[in-house]
Order: structure tokens, then C-alpha cells, then sequence
């Protein structure tokens, strides 16, 4: 667990402020380009974590809130370390990593974004284009709503196989083409059917939610109307 406590830090720093602190000075060695010293120092403070947040605290309601923020730095510190591994060439690991993120948080595009380019700078575009394709379906069928415009301009990069928007290493082998489609706009993009082999052979990460249709989103989720 993590804790809120300093009964055993001689310092008297509890472990979600190291926690906290970590995840700040990695993001900012990732800023200033170095993804070694970031790797370190999001290892370290993830490192911090031993089941749920503030376990020890649980009894009390001011617990609760914190605990969810904590869950939440988590999660993105977790996300930073796959981004970091993908930035070091290593996309294999990458997506390894941030598939048991889309499983946690299935409505958080962030995760997805970086599952689909370690994916595809694995050479697994058809993969990456099936994934995106599932999350679209999902959120118009539960929520109404289509992805936001940052993982749309990501679809259409790996359709095009735009190294230079995907921002892969440039020392990486190059994946594996696409399968053709339309990229014009005029016929639509009909990934589902250039996909349909490895739709039977491999379910998609996100499952069809069965539990009440409320309040499925989360504050960084950036989603637009459909018509």
C-alpha cells in the first residue's frame, strides 16, 4: 500500500508525498529528454506501491477522496513508464504495459493513445487500427460520444503511416503496412471489415459494459457528441 503516514520514515515524509514528488521529477527529466533518469524515477515511486492507496486509512471519510486522487497519479505514472519505454524503442514492453491500463480505466483515451502507437511501432498496425476501431464502437454505443480529436488525428496517422505524427524512434525496424482503406474521407474508413481475420482471433481489450449506463466517465476524458 502506499501511505499517508510518517510513523516509519525517519524524514517524516509519508510515502504519498514521495510518491507525488517521484512522479513530478520524472515528468520533468522526461521534459528535458532524459528517459533514463525518468525511467529510474518513475520506478522508484511506483515502487512505493503495495495494494491500494492509503489501506491504513481507509476508516476514515477524508480517506476516501485522497485515495482516489493517489489512484489516479498512479495510474498515470504507469502511463508515463509506457510512454518512456516506447520512447526508449522498446514498444514490445510498451504495450504490454499499457494493455492492463486500457483494462483498469477502458474510457481513458491517454492509455489508448499509447497502446495503439506501441502497437503499431511493433508492427502490429492492423492490431493498433482494430483496438481504436473497438474503443470508437464503445463509446458511441454506451455513452453517445465519439473520441476525441487527438486520438482520431492517431487513427488517421497510422492509416498513412506517419512516422513523424505517430513520434516513434526512428531506429526501430518499420512495422508492417496497414491493410488498404479509404483515407480520403469520401468512402469512410471501413476498418472493421480489413480486420475481420484478427476480429476472430483475438478479442478486443475493451469488453461490452453490462452494469448501469451512469456516470462512466472520468475528468480527463475528452469526448465530442455524435450527431
Amino acid at each position: 500500500m502506499i501511505r499517508a503516514s510518517t510513523s516509519d520514515r525517519p524524514d517524516g515524509v509519508p510515502d504519498s508525498a514521495r510518491f507525488a514528488t517521484g512522479l513530478r521529477h520524472a515528468r520533468q527529466a522526461e521534459e528535458a529528454g532524459s528517459t533514463t533518469s525518468a525511467r529510474q524515477t518513475v520506478g522508484d515511486a511506483l515502487a512505493l506501491w503495495r495494494g491500494s492507496a492509503l489501506q491504513d486509512a481507509v476508516r476514515y471519510p477524508f480517506a476516501v477522496a485522497e485515495a482516489r486522487r493517489l489512484d489516479g497519479l498512479r495510474h498515470q505514472a504507469e502511463e508515463l513508464r509506457a510512454h518512456l519505454l516506447l520512447a526508449d524503442g522498446e514498444p514490445e514492453a510498451a504495450a504490454i504495459a499499457v494493455e492492463a491500463l486500457v483494462e483498469a480505466a477502458p474510457l481513458r483515451e491517454a492509455s489508448w493513445a499509447i497502446l495503439m502507437r506501441a502497437l503499431y511501432a511493433s508492427g502490429r498496425a492492423a492490431e493498433a487500427l482494430r483496438q481504436y476501431e473497438c474503443f470508437r464502437i464503445a463509446l458511441a454505443e454506451d455513452l453517445g460520444v465519439d473520441s476525441g480529436p487527438g486520438l482520431r488525428e492517431l487513427h488517421l496517422a497510422i492509416l498513412r503511416h506517419d512516422a513523424d505524427a505517430l513520434c516513434l524512434p526512428r531506429t526501430r525496424a518499420v512495422p508492417s503496412a496497414a491493410p488498404d482503406v479509404d483515407t480520403d474521407g469520401r468512402g469512410g474508413l471501413l476498418v472493421a471489415h480489413a480486420l475481420l481475420h484478427e476480429l476472430q482471433v483475438k478479442p478486443p481489450l475493451i469488453r461490452p459494459w453490462t452494469g448501469p449506463r451512469v456516470d462512466r466517465t472520468i475528468p480527463d476524458l475528452e469526448v465530442h457528441r455524435t450527431p
